[in-house]
């Protein structure tokens, strides 16, 4: 009972969907740092230490595995209200891989669903779809998303890493509506790619960039960006398609690149702001 008492105030943090297309049919599941349970058979909120709730943390690796050829959507939600600086991922990973929609199972068609909504943040921050340092990150599969909004003054990324492999190929959704700075890929030394099937759509009133990488001009620190996809950004902000900068940073462009509804392909985006290269990078 005392424990129940004490998550009355936030009684859990995550949510995760779990839809079987076709049976239509959803269920949710709640995530708290404690379990809360109606009685003895019915549980309303999951303790996060729970097997179950490595869905949440790990997108789908455990719980949408399935031997039929279904449609499975994990759908991972993570809101933020608070004004106070902070950060906020959907999927977080250090040393290791993450991916948004995973089967073992090559018949099964799987979805998967990152949204991150920052209503609050007036002081700064960071709302990320997905973030890895050391890390692989991968957002496939045909329908899955990760969307990212912020509200405040957090920054917005859809997919963010330090030393990372970063692959889109599905679709990546990033906007801010207060004038902080979004970014539909970040890598900090690593590789971003936004492969044939991957969009990225960024809108908002601050800086815009589809792919933004950086290299420290070493060769174990450098930046390469790949974009064989589809980049969108509007706005009233500052629009850059690719941004990369350092010696050892490169790029190389055989997708689309539109701002606001003006677009270029290929070798065609080598100028203005679709493409832009700083301390040496090259294209």
């Amino acid at each position: 009972m005392e424990r129940n008492e004490k998550a009355l105030k936030k009684p859990y943090f995550g949510r995760i969907v779990f839809h079987d297309e076709a049976l239509n049919k959803e269920e949710s599941l709640y995530i708290g740092r404690g379990g809360i349970a109606k009685d003895t058979t019915h549980q309303m909120v999951t303790d996060w230490r729970a097997p179950v709730a490595n869905a949440y943390y790990e997108n789908g690796r455990r719980c949408c595995r399935r031997e039929s050829a279904r449609k499975y959507k994990t759908s991972l939600q993570k809101n933020a209200t608070t004004n106070s600086m902070g950060e906020y991922y959907g999927i977080y990973v250090q040393d290791g891989a993450a991916y948004n929609a995973y089967s073992s199972n090559a018949n099964a068609d799987v979805i998967g669903t990152i949204t991150v909504d920052v209503v609050g943040g007036a002081n700064g921050g960071i709302a990320a779809g997905m973030y890895g340092s050391n890390a692989t990150l991968n957002n496939s599969g045909a329908g899955s998303s990760i969307n990212v909004t912020s509200k405040g003054k957090a920054i917005a990324y859809g997919m963010k890493g330090d030393n990372a492999h970063i692959t889109n190929n599905a679709e990546i959704n990033v906007k801010s509506t207060s004038g902080a700075d979004a970014y539909g890929i970040y890598v900090n030394k690593g590789s971003a790619i936004n492969d044939v099937s991957g969009v990225i759509n960024v809108t908002g009133d601050g800086n815009n960039y589809g792919i933004y990488a950086i290299s420290d001009g070493t060769a174990s620190g450098k930046a390469t960006v790949i974009n064989r996809g589809t980049i969108n950004l509007t706005g009233n902000g500052n629009n850059t398609g690719i941004y990369a900068a350092g010696e050892t940073a490169t790029v190389s462009n055989t997708g689309t690149i539109n701002i606001n509804g003006e677009g270029c392909s290929g070798g065609d985006c080598n100028n203005g702001s679709s493409i832009v290269w700083k301390i040496g990078a090259t294209f």
